[in-house]
């Protein structure tokens, strides 16, 4: 194999493997400390808040990774402006999703939410608008993948 060639198959294998333990890991991590270690509304929001930006930006570095193993360039300035709008857009729209949650739980359960956190979470059937938040939540931070493939796409038809 020539040094500017791709092994598409391991990169492709390193991706999805990145993806399922990024995900897996945060699925668990976020389960272990918001069940034992959240008792608060104030630590409820920012626990989901700092949650959120940190799996997006961890998405995005192993975007990058795998951009570098398949020899492409890094990111523009633009691709990093829309990496930082979405970031606050994502962290905006989970904060918002989980305070609307969260209400839902305070009318199943009364204050005590966090008496037993998983049956309030479990139990309470998430409002609409917070299904539709979460959804919008998880295209957002796909937005800089996007503008970083425009980017490289842009720079390949550049050079050709």
């Amino acid at each position: 194999m020539g040094r500017d060639t791709v092994n598409w198959s391991t990169t492709i294998a390193f991706g999805a493997i990145y993806f399922f333990c990024l995900t897996y890991v945060y699925e668990k991590l976020l389960q272990h400390i918001l069940l034992n270690r959240i008792n608060s509304y104030k630590g409820y929001i920012l626990f989901s808040g700092a949650s959120s930006g940190i799996y997006c930006i961890l998405f995005f570095l192993g975007i990058i990774i795998l951009g570098k193993a398949m020899s492409c360039e890094l990111p523009n300035v633009w691709t990093w402006l829309v990496f930082l709008i979405s970031i606050i857009i994502n962290v905006t729209l989970i904060i918002k999703a989980v305070d609307l949650y969260y209400e839902a739980m305070v009318k199943a359960f009364g204050e005590n939410v966090f008496d037993d956190l998983y049956t309030s979470l479990s139990k309470t059937k998430r409002p609409d608008l917070t299904n539709t938040l979460l959804n919008l939540k998880w295209i957002v931070m796909i937005c800089p993948c996007a503008a970083y493939l425009i980017q490289l796409l842009r720079s390949h038809s550049d050079n050709s």
